[in-house]
Formats: structure tokens, sequence, C-alpha cells
């Protein structure tokens, strides 16, 4: 295998990784992130624009799939449970429905945090915040954190 397409793969698996990290599915992209922060030679600008992409667009996946739901959150009560049974958390969506209710877009500047960080997006799908402001929040956080944890390795 050549040394280009090695560093391809190795920044199509940090897109995947950080896609799907950001859904519901669990998985952590910080690590191989890190790992390639340090392991590599790859650009530090061209790691940060990759994850914070791929785990905006699973941010925003999330929003859709709320968007699609189209039911107030007191009507969720089964995926409600779905997600607190996965998740092991009391009142999680509730906590992320407070939040979204108070601050309105600057709450998905949260939308990186573990546990909370997904639903906070599911439910500004819920409550049909503009997209456009919902994908500008949410991606500002999620570079703030690639950009604080690339920092932070250095």
């Amino acid at each position: 295998m050549t040394v280009l397409s090695e560093d391809i793969l190795e920044l199509a698996i940090l897109f995947f990784i950080s896609f799907f990290s950001a859904t519901i599915l669990p998985g952590g992209s910080e690590a191989y992130f890190s790992f390639l922060s340090i392991s590599t030679n790859h650009y530090a600008i061209t790691l940060i624009i990759i994850a914070t992409i791929a785990n905006t667009l699973g941010g925003m996946t999330n929003y859709w799939i709320g968007l699609l739901a189209k039911k107030p959150l007191s009507q969720q009560k089964y995926f409600r449970q779905f997600i607190l049974s996965q998740q092991n958390k009391h009142n999680t969506i509730e906590k992320a429905n407070t939040l979204i209710h108070k601050k309105g877009y600057y709450a998905l500047l949260l939308g990186w945090v573990p546990v909370i960080g997904d639903i906070l997006c599911f439910v500004a799908g819920l409550y049909q915040l503009k997209w456009l402001q919902t994908l500008v929040f949410i991606g500002a956080g999620k570079c703030f954190r690639y950009c604080a944890l690339f920092y932070l390795i250095q």
C-alpha cells in the first residue's frame, strides 16, 4: 500500500468514526483523532476539519431524526424510554429539553458532550429549530472540542 493510500485510509476512518460517534451509536472519535495527531504527519487543520465535518453531520443526523418525529416531546415516551435505558442516565431527555428551551441555539454548542450532546441535537429537531443556525452552532461546538483536544495533546 502506498503512503498516499494509507493517508487517505486513515482520514476516511477518522471521518467514519467521527460521524458514527456523533449519532446515538457508541463510539469515541477523540481516541483515534489523538492517535493520528501524535503518530502521523497529517496537518492539524486537516484532522480538525475532517473530524469536525463528520461529527457535525452525525449531530445533524440526530437533528433530522428529531425533525422527522414531529411529535411533541411529551408524546415521545417510547423513544425516551429507549434513550434512558441505553444511556443509563435519568432525565437525560428532560435535561436536554430544558436546556434547549432556556438557551435555544446556544445549547447546541454542547452538542459534543457525551450522553446529552446527541440528545440535544435530537431535541433541536423536535423543536424544529432552523437547520442553518443549528448546523452553525453544532459545528462550532464540535470544532472547538477538536481544536482544544489537539492543543492538549501537543
